[in-house]
């Protein structure tokens, strides 16, 4: 509270539905429009941020923007990509994308507000850009999953992955990457000799070593299919 006024949390409550969303996905789907209702504050057409609390609609702080970012995983989980783009316009556009040297790692340069936003706008970014849901996280496996063929190691430092997983229908690893150097990946769990094709070209069978199976790659960028 502040002093008598209540305040109800953005932030507490965008997060709370993302979660609730598993065990009753029906009431999520009836709060989710109240939420935005109550939280929502329009910047134009194509911008909008999610005020820390309704009580003070005309602040802005850091619970605002927490409130912003916890939103984008919960209106891409819901399938709201208008709202998530709006919110991504506001939080994002303002600040510039700083790459490392070797362009594998990247974070906003928020250091004329607060450092402290590189974390969050970091996590804001991963959870409103990737197809994995806390929905998704929370599913149980089937039981087959853990029978899946996977990679069990690889020369990361040497690796770009864009794709890298088993299609069950088709029964073959799906891998889309970069490979900078000469790059080894091990894939366990083949209950056979599996075999790499590119461009529907075989790149010939793995190497077996100790019940894995070893893929070597020179430098280039690689779409292959492993059955």
């Amino acid at each position: 509270r502040d002093g008598r006024t209540p305040r109800v949390s953005s932030y507490c409550n965008g997060w709370a539905l993302t979660f609730l969303e598993y065990t009753q996905p029906n009431e999520t789907a009836h709060d989710y429009p109240v939420f935005l209702e109550h939280f929502l504050k329009d910047i134009s057409i194509d911008k909008a941020y999610i005020i820390g609390t309704y009580n003070n609609p005309k602040g802005f702080g850091v619970y605002d923007i927490l409130g912003t970012l916890f939103t984008m995983a919960l209106a891409k989980q819901r399938g709201d990509y208008s709202t998530l783009a709006r919110l991504k316009a506001f939080m994002f556009d303002g600040f510039n994308r700083v790459w490392s040297p070797n362009g594998r790692e990247m974070h906003y340069d928020t250091l004329a507000v607060e450092p402290f936003f590189q974390v969050p706008l970091s996590f804001a970014r991963v959870w409103a850009g990737t197809p994995v849901t806390i929905r998704d996280l929370t599913t149980p496996y089937e039981d087959g999953f853990w029978d899946y063929p996977y990679i069990g190691s690889a020369d990361d430092d040497r690796i770009w992955v864009y794709q890298a997983q088993w299609d069950p229908a088709k029964e073959g690893f799906i891998l889309n990457i970069r490979v900078d150097q000469e790059a080894t990946l091990t894939f366990s769990n083949f209950d056979h000799t599996p075999e790499a094709f590119s461009g529907g070209a075989s790149l010939g069978e793995l190497t077996g070593v100790d019940g894995d199976f070893e893929l070597v790659l020179e430098p280039g960028v690689y779409n292959i299919v492993i059955v």
